[in-house]
C-alpha cells in the first residue's frame, strides 16, 4: 500500500503511523530471516501477523478509494458513454435517411448536448432508449456499416452508469464495517506483537544482539509528526547499574 499518496490524508492518523511501523518490523524481520527461522514457531507467527497486515493493507485501501474513485470513474464512463452513443445515433439517422424511415429519424434528433446537458439519470433513461431501438434493427444497422460492438459496448457502458450511480449509497454504508474491520485487525496486530513477536525477539537478544537492536529500532518506527500510544512502544530496558 502506498502511504504517501493523497488519500491518506483520509486515514487516520495513528492507523497511518501504526501500519508504517508494522511494515517496518515486517521489512526488517525478513531482512534477518535465518535469525527468524531458528525458531520455527516464530517463523510461523511472522507469516500470520504479515497475511493479516496485508489484509489490512487492502481494507485501508479500499476504504480511501471508494467515494473518490466512483466519483472519478463515473465522469470516465460518463464521457465515453456519450460519445458512443452520439456515434450510434448518427449512424441510426444516417440509416433512417438511407430507407425512408421517418419514425426512425424523428426519433433520432438528438443532439449532442442532449446527452451533456442531463443527469446522471436522464443520461441513463436516453442511453437505454437508444439502445433499446437499436436492438430493434440490429441486423439491418450491422449490415448498413454499424460496428456489431458498438451496441453491445454501449450496453456494458450503460450498466456500468447503472451500478456506479449506486455505488456512492452503498459504500457508506460499507466504510463503517471497513471502519470496525480496521481497529479490530489494528487491535489484534498490535497484540500479536506484544504478546508474540517481541518475545521471540527477547529471546534471541544474547544470541543476536544486532538483530535486536534493530527490530527494537522498526519497533519504534513511526511517520514525522505522529505518535504510538505508550502500549505499543517497545518497553525500556531495566538499567542495570553497568554504567554507574
Amino acid at each position: 500500500m502506498n502511504l504517501a499518496s493523497t488519500t491518506r490524508k483520509k486515514m487516520n492518523k495513528l492507523t497511518i503511523s501504526k501500519v508504517s511501523m508494522f511494515q517496518t518490523v515486517v521489512a526488517t524481520l525478513h531482512e534477518n530471516q535465518t535469525v527468524v527461522d531458528s525458531k520455527p514457531a516464530f517463523a510461523s507467527a511472522l507469516q500470520s501477523f504479515e497475511t493479516r497486515l496485508a489484509e489490512l493493507e487492502q481494507l485501508l485501501n479500499d476504504q480511501a478509494k471508494d467515494l473518490k474513485w466512483i466519483a472519478n470513474e463515473k465522469v470516465s464512463t460518463r464521457e465515453k458513454a456519450i460519445e458512443k452513443v452520439y456515434v450510434l445515433v448518427k449512424m441510426m439517422r444516417a440509416y433512417s435517411d438511407s430507407i425512408g424511415d421517418e419514425n426512425l429519424q424523428a426519433k433520432m434528433r438528438i443532439r449532442k448536448r442532449e446527452f451533456t446537458d442531463i443527469g446522471i439519470l436522464g443520461l441513463i433513461n436516453t442511453l437505454s432508449f437508444v439502445i433499446n431501438e437499436a436492438g430493434l434493427i440490429e441486423e439491418a444497422l450491422v449490415t448498413f456499416g454499424v460496428d456489431s460492438n458498438l451496441i453491445s459496448e454501449l450496453t456494458s457502458l450503460r450498466n456500468k452508469l447503472i451500478s456506479l450511480n449506486n455505488a456512492p449509497r452503498l459504500a457508506l454504508i460499507s466504510r463503517k464495517t471497513q471502519t470496525a474491520n480496521i481497529a479490530s485487525l489494528e487491535r489484534e496486530l498490535s497484540d500479536d506483537l506484544r504478546t508474540t513477536l517481541d518475545p521471540f525477539v527477547e529471546m534471541l537478544k544474547a544470541e543476536f544482539p544486532q538483530f535486536y537492536a534493530k527490530y527494537t529500532a522498526a519497533r519504534h518506527a513511526v511517520k514525522p509528526g505522529y505518535k504510538l500510544s505508550a502500549k505499543d512502544q517497545v518497553p525500556p530496558e531495566p538499567d542495570d547499574g553497568a554504567n554507574e
